[in-house]
């Protein structure tokens, strides 16, 4: 599978186990941004390469792509469909926050044919979800995983164990609301990187040591 996948590196809120460059963001920083991410784009896309090659998913990456706005987001993907090639029933993806999917961008994607949308939802443990600075509650996620799902488009979370202060009851009840969303799972150990806001608040005793993993 060749994948396509336009990177947009900027999150509105800052996770305590980002281990990224934290560069503060604004809406007028957006355009400028695309606007060098399509000439880079243009210089693969003018390659020998990337022009003898198909690619099988257009993947809008990073970061929060959520936060683009709705004609933001799908001038990037026309741009990717006019400039590379594709095979005939390529796939296109979007990854983003539930507090940034709006509902005229859930039913924008519905509409242009995305298939799936990403969403980072870590844990369905609101408690936890403060602790690791999320941006909304669990049950603003659901709402949003429910909507897309009326819509017609396949959702992926992303579900995290080995929290500090996780429970096995925690972890399997997320497990378990995730299903009950007809969502796809994505289920990965939390690794806390040196340097992070949650590796500082373990080291100084504010949050819970992970467990035996």
């Amino acid at each position: 599978v060749m994948e396509l996948q336009p990177w947009i590196s900027f999150c509105d809120s800052r996770c305590t186990f980002c281990y990224y460059p934290n560069n503060p963001y604004s809406m007028s920083l957006m355009e400028p941004y695309l606007e060098a991410l399509k000439k880079e784009l243009m210089m693969y896309a003018e390659t020998k390469y990337v022009q003898t090659s198909e690619f099988d998913e257009i993947v809008l990456g990073g970061g929060t792509p959520s936060l683009m706005t709705k004609d933001q987001m799908f001038g990037l993907i026309k741009f990717c469909e006019d400039n590379f090639n594709t095979v005939d029933d390529y796939f296109i993806k979007i990854t983003g926050s539930s507090r940034s999917f709006s509902k005229e961008k859930l039913v924008a994607a519905a509409d242009y044919g995305v298939y799936q949308v990403d969403m980072g939802a870590q844990t369905f443990d609101n408690k936890l979800r403060r602790m690791l600075n999320l941006p909304d509650s669990a049950e603003h996620v659901a709402e949003e995983v429910k909507l897309a799902r009326k819509l017609g488009l396949c959702v992926c979370i992303d579900i995290m164990y080995n929290i500090p202060g996780q429970t096995l009851e925690s972890w399997t009840n997320s497990v378990k609301r995730a299903i009950e969303l007809d969502a796809e799972v994505d289920a990965y150990c939390l690794e806390v990187s040196p340097g992070t806001v949650l590796d500082k608040q373990i080291k100084e005793g504010k949050v819970s040591p992970q467990g035996d993993k």
